[in-house]
């Protein structure tokens, strides 16, 4: 994935890692801007992180992936519009 906003901003490892394993194998982009990054941002919401966050019994892997999906939301809302 390639990452190309206007304030040069570029994301962490843990950032890169998930959206490589949980984002563009699903929706169909392969860089990130400015035109295209809150839609990254909600298919994260709306497809880990508020689901996750919803379930009562989670398990070890799932409280990991929601804790990562937090962490990359968090993230990517505070660094990438600066």
């Amino acid at each position: 994935m390639k990452y190309q906003l206007s304030n040069m901003y570029i994301p962490s490892d843990n950032v890169k890692s998930f959206i490589d394993k949980y984002v563009e194998p699903k929706i169909n982009i392969h860089e990130i801007n400015d035109e295209n990054i809150e839609d990254v941002i909600e298919f994260i919401a709306d497809n880990y992180e508020n689901p996750l966050s919803q379930e009562k019994h989670l398990s070890a892997s799932s409280k990991k992936l929601l804790n990562s999906a937090s962490c990359v939301i968090t993230e990517l809302s505070s660094k990438a519009y600066k």
